[in-house]
């Protein structure tokens, strides 16, 4: 930490960004060579952990989980098996055990929505409900300002923004025109810093998107409606925007606020290959 106090105190607002972070919650991206400070303790925890969950698999419940009947504690049902414990045993309504055994199945314990798609195997947890993101799932997940610290650092050959509740803030389809709408200041920045940024949309307002983004000084590419052009889904329009733009060894980068956009099937050869990074957009304050 020593080494980056000095340059930290030293920045004024008109300096290069060094890195994202705030007051709540932690930095999702951090200069070359910023150590990660907590891993060795991860890794304990993690060590322990398992032990504990073998002594859980045998039965061998503390006195603090399950107290005798006559003590005034109250027990609380997981939600999966049924069995009473009390609070501390308990995360979002499950036991340790079950917690664990939904896990091992490599899927999300807390949300059956989530299923697998967006479980990470690597850490095995969810991008979704445990707000993290996995480099080697190419599965990201953050704010406008991490999107930006990503396109800084990988230069991707080509990106595809979502347009409802990601680059701007309207909602299932309706026009920007109507209201007072704004765009996203960070992935604006990145529209205007990169050369290949292509909006790729369900809505059927090419026009009213294109109009609204001139009048906020957007630039982009292109406007890709699914309803205008006949599209079935974005995997297929980002599968042949790839192509087209001779992208054989380039990396793309997709940008969007719905998971399932994000696990489509059809992303699946991109993804495979290492040639499409996905990224899953929550708002500033969200990332918690």
């Amino acid at each position: 930490m020593l080494q980056w106090l000095e340059p930290i105190s030293a920045i004024r607002n008109d300096a290069e960004r060094l890195f994202v972070s705030g007051a709540r919650g932690a930095a999702a991206f951090v200069p070359r060579g910023f150590s990660d400070l907590l891993r060795p303790y991860r890794v304990k925890s993690r060590e322990h952990r398992g032990k504990m969950l073998e002594e859980l698999a045998q039965g061998s419940w503390p006195k603090s989980a399950r107290p005798n009947p006559k003590e005034e504690v109250k027990l609380i049902a997981c939600k999966r098996c049924g069995g009473q414990y009390t609070r501390i045993w308990l995360h979002r309504e499950l036991c340790f055990s079950c917690e664990a055994a939904l896990r091992d199945e490599g899927r999300c314990p807390y949300n059956d929505r989530c299923g697998r798609k967006s479980f990470c195997p690597h850490e095995r947890l969810c991008v979704v409900c445990e707000q993290h993101s996995c480099e080697q799932c190419q599965l990201l997940r953050g704010d406008g300002e991490d999107v930006w610290q990503v396109v800084g650092h990988w230069q991707p050959a080509a990106i595809f923004l979502d347009f409802d509740r990601t680059l701007a803030t309207t909602k299932c389809g309706s026009s920007p025109l109507i209201g007072n709408h704004t765009v996203d200041p960070d992935l604006a920045a990145v529209c205007n810093g990169h050369g290949k940024v292509q909006i790729v949309t369900r809505s059927s307002r090419k026009e009213d998107i294109e109009q609204f983004l001139a009048m906020k000084g957007v630039p982009i590419c292109k406007v890709n409606s699914l309803k205008r052009d006949g599209r079935k889904n974005k995997a297929e329009v980002i599968l042949e925007e790839m192509e087209a733009l001779g992208l054989q060894d380039g990396r793309g980068l997709f940008v969007d606020d719905d998971i399932r956009e994000l696990t489509d099937p059809g992303l699946e050869p991109l993804v495979a290959s290492g040639r499409l990074q996905r990224f899953l957009f929550v708002r500033a304050g969200g990332k918690e």
